[in-house]
């Protein structure tokens, strides 16, 4: 996570994490292909437009930043309902959905998204129980399918 993300999310934890809050777990799918097809430059340039197209659908009082790698995270504060929550995550899955195009080279790009909204989805507003529940259900979206949201629990079988 950037050292310049870390404050701001302690900051906006302790102000608004014992209301209603939302956490977003942003993967890209199939990042790696991108970098090793068309070199960190055009990555780079990729995760730029992506960071766009996420500030361009949350509000000045939410938060979003990179959490590593090809990995956001996204804290919605005191959001109106779970639905305008779940209505945020997939306008951002269908925005970067759209980015076909990147510097000269030819990429599309698509995305996976746990979402967790408390007090909805867990007892109380735990970050540790949002941030575990989140990235789970981030797993579920990449195991089943990639390019989608998923803001319920759902069961994963193990590979074997």
């Amino acid at each position: 996570m950037s050292t310049a993300f870390r404050p701001r999310r302690s900051n906006f934890i302790n102000e608004c994490w014992h209301e209603r809050a939302a956490l977003f777990f942003i993967d890209l799918d199939n990042f790696k292909a991108v970098n090793d097809t068309y070199g960190h430059l055009v990555g780079d340039i990729l995760l730029q437009k992506v960071a766009n197209i996420i500030k361009n659908n949350i509000r000045s009082t939410d938060l979003a930043g990179r959490y590593g790698g090809d990995e956001f995270m996204v804290f919605i504060a005191r959001p109106d309902s779970k639905q305008s929550v779940e209505e945020i995550a997939q306008r951002i899955c269908a925005g970067i959905d759209t980015l076909k195009y990147m510097a000269s080279a030819q990429v599309k790009v698509t995305c996976s998204i746990g979402v967790v909204v408390a007090p909805d989805d867990i007892s109380g507003s735990d970050y540790a129980q949002m941030v575990f529940k989140a990235d789970n259900r981030l797993y579920a979206a990449k195991h089943l399918g990639k390019n989608m949201v998923v803001s319920t629990d759902c069961e994963v079988p193990e590979e074997n």
